[in-house]
């Protein structure tokens, strides 16, 4: 993968938060960028973003850290992104949005995978049919709100890994939590077919995986705190 930091323009020498330098993954043609933007409400910001994607021949961006209202969002899209771009933000619990992914629509298809306050992952879909999931973080500054952050993280792998084992057993739906997984099978998995047992040999084994996972860690944490109280 082909990494690089994008150029950063002396007109932000003049702006109170100026961003951080863009990354840039080009590979293939047109490329991929992320930019930490530190407010996007400023409309030298809003230019630079255009600047930046054009000058790129960037496909996808995400830009995190920029901080629009919800009522602002869709003004401050109109002069962020080209024309026919479609564009997806986290900010649908909260006032404030803090990452948005951007793309061009003629170059990859984009669905979101998993939103969160703090994380923001999306599916992509090359025009070559290659297809490859992209994460934007921008966590908070509280060690609380970071740990929501990993919990997140921790849920999102398992959506992926569970997507994956729809995929191969020929499902074309997005995960759903384990109650609505379990009435799933119930009613669309209930014979011994040998497809059907395989989902649900698929299913046990992710269950399973993620039981012996949280009791690991929980009296991994029980004995971490008896051997504080035994030799402390």
């Amino acid at each position: 993968m082909d990494v690089e930091v994008g150029p950063l323009s002396p007109i932000f020498n003049s702006v109170l938060s100026p961003p951080i330098a863009p990354v840039v993954n080009k590979k293939r043609g047109r490329g991929r960028g992320a930019w930490n933007i530190r407010g996007l409400n400023d409309p030298l910001k809003q230019k630079e973003v255009l600047s930046f994607i054009r000058s790129q021949k960037l496909s996808l961006v995400g830009i995190v850290e920029i901080k629009v209202r919800l009522e602002n969002f869709d003004k401050t899209v109109r002069f962020c992104f080209p024309a026919k771009w479609a564009s997806i933000h986290n900010g649908s619990n909260d006032r404030v949005s803090r990452i948005i992914v951007a793309w061009n629509a003629l170059d990859v298809t984009v669905d979101i995978f998993f939103p969160s306050p703090q994380l923001v992952v999306v599916k992509v879909l090359s025009a070559d049919k290659k297809l490859f999931y992209v994460s934007f973080v921008y966590g908070h500054n509280s060690v609380v709100d970071r740990r929501s952050l990993w919990n997140d993280m921790n849920t999102m792998a398992l959506c992926i890994v569970w997507s994956s084992m729809l995929q191969k057993n020929g499902i074309d739906r997005p995960p759903l939590n384990l109650d609505l997984e379990r009435d799933w099978v119930c009613s669309n998995k209930a014979g011994n077919s040998y497809s059907n047992i395989v989902y649900k040999l698929s299913l046990a084994a992710s269950i399973y995986r993620l039981w012996r996972r949280e009791i690991v860690g929980y009296f991994s944490k029980k004995w971490f705190l008896l051997q504080l109280f035994l030799f402390s």
